[in-house]
């Protein structure tokens, strides 16, 4: 995203260029240019984004995945460093930290890797973004504690139908909905009715073989 105009004499937007480019293009080095961002064609002055106005763009972070965050990445953040820009093409290739990104990442582990190495990324877009990915993070944190503490054998708290033998003792399934609770139960009493009857005839033979 390019800034809609120079600093210093006003020059619309097409005049602007990438510094890196141009002083490619014109055999410019690093020093020469300042280490600035962006060329004003008109006037020859280097500037950074720091200085600059951009285009304001509307989003809603809650609203969107994380491939549609990328992409907003990608649109504000300028000269993305090389290693950035591959975190941020594999998460446009997800759509929540849940997702696997190929055969061994989780979306979430991705999204670590972002965050830590887009210290140097600065604006009110890239602080936005920055604490919803990190909510993200924590949130999801908050929720493998719940699957860790489960598999202990720590006390959590369940939601939801809960589902009870034969006998009432809560078999700790739950369902978000009464229906899927109400089916479970009902196929769980079939089974526990069948191997009944398969305990009887498996009693009487053995009974009638004595």
């Amino acid at each position: 995203m390019k800034p809609i105009k120079c600093p210093k004499c006003n020059a619309g937007e097409g005049n602007i260029d990438n510094a890196d480019d141009m002083c490619e293009l014109l055999g410019l080095s690093a020093v020469e240019r300042q280490y600035k961002s962006w060329l004003c064609g008109k006037c020859n002055h280097f500037f950074n984004d720091d200085e600059a106005e951009f285009p304001i763009i509307e989003y809603n972070l809650e609203k969107m995945t994380l491939s549609q965050i990328a992409d907003l990445i990608s649109n504000s953040w300028n000269n993305m460093p090389l290693k950035i820009d591959e975190y941020v093409e594999a998460m446009s290739q997800i759509e929540s930290i849940e997702d696997k990104y190929g055969d061994y990442e989780t979306g979430a582990e991705i999204v670590t890797y972002f965050l830590a190495n887009a210290k140097s990324w600065q604006g009110d877009i890239a602080k936005d973004v920055k604490q919803h990915l990190n909510n993200l993070i924590n949130n999801y944190g908050k929720q493998l504690e719940k699957i860790k503490n489960a598999k202990t054998g720590q006390p959590i708290q369940l939601t939801g139908y809960a589902v009870f033998d034969k006998d009432g003792n809560d078999t700790g399934k739950r369902f978000a909905r009464k229906e899927d609770a109400e089916e479970y139960t009902k196929a769980l009493r079939e089974s526990e009715n069948n191997n009944k009857k398969i305990n009887f005839w498996v009693i009487l033979l053995l009974l009638l073989a004595w």
